[in-house]
C-alpha cells in the first residue's frame, strides 16, 4: 500500500512539474517589406490612399496548409497588416521630391483580394484591385485595374515571408508605374 501511495505521490510531482514548467521565453520576430525603390514619374505628385484588406491575413502570419487550414504563427508577426505594409511601400516607392510642385497630382487606392502564404505550394500570392484618380487642372481621369503575382517562399518561415511579399511588392509597384506613365 505504502509503495502504491509513493508512486502516485511521485507520478503527481512528476505530471504536474511538466504542466508547470512554462515554455522557454521565445522573442516573437516582427518582419517587414524591403527594397522599395524611387520610380520616375516627373509629371505628377503620386498619393497612395487606403487599401481595404479582404482577405483574413492581419498583423500575426497565416500559413495554408494542405487541407485548406490557416495556421497561425505564434512566434512571427508583420510590422503592420498587409494593407499598410503595401501602402507604405507604395509610397516610399513613389516618393520623390520633385514631384512635390506639379499640378496635377494622382491618387491610387485597392483592395488586396488576395493574400496567401501557402506552405504547400511554398508561395505568396497577392492579388489586388486597383483605381487610379489623375486630378489636373483641367480634368480628372479615372482608371482601374487588377493586378496578381506571386513569388516562392524560401523559406515557410517569417523571412521567407518578406523576402517573398517583397517581390510581390516590387512586381505591383512596377505595374502600377507603368500604368501611370502611360498617363503622362
Amino acid at each position: 500500500m505504502q509503495l502504491r501511495v509513493f508512486l502516485s505521490i511521485l507520478s503527481a510531482i512528476l505530471i504536474g512539474g511538466c504542466v508547470l514548467t512554462p515554455e522557454p521565453y521565445r522573442e516573437t520576430a516582427v518582419y517587414d517589406l524591403t527594397g522599395a525603390k524611387a520610380a520616375k514619374l516627373p509629371a505628377f505628385k503620386v498619393r497612395f490612399e487606403g487599401f481595404n484588406n479582404l482577405t483574413p491575413a492581419n498583423r500575426k502570419m497565416l500559413f495554408r496548409q494542405a487541407d485548406g487550414r490557416l495556421q497561425e504563427s505564434p512566434y512571427t508577426v508583420w510590422a503592420q497588416s498587409p494593407e499598410l505594409m503595401l501602402r507604405r511601400y507604395l509610397n516610399e516607392y513613389f516618393a520623390s521630391d520633385y514631384m512635390e510642385n506639379s499640378t496635377a497630382r494622382c491618387e491610387v487606392g485597392g483592395t488586396i483580394y488576395q493574400f496567401d502564404l501557402d506552405s504547400r505550394a511554398k508561395v505568396l500570392r497577392l492579388g489586388v484591385n486597383y483605381e487610379i484618380n489623375l486630378r489636373r487642372a483641367d480634368a480628372k481621369s479615372a482608371f482601374s485595374g487588377s493586378f496578381s503575382t506571386e513569388a516562392p517562399l524560401e523559406t515557410a518561415d517569417g523571412a521567407g515571408a518578406a523576402a517573398a511579399l517583397s517581390k510581390c511588392a516590387a512586381k505591383l509597384a512596377a505595374e502600377l508605374e507603368t500604368k501611370l506613365l502611360s498617363l503622362k
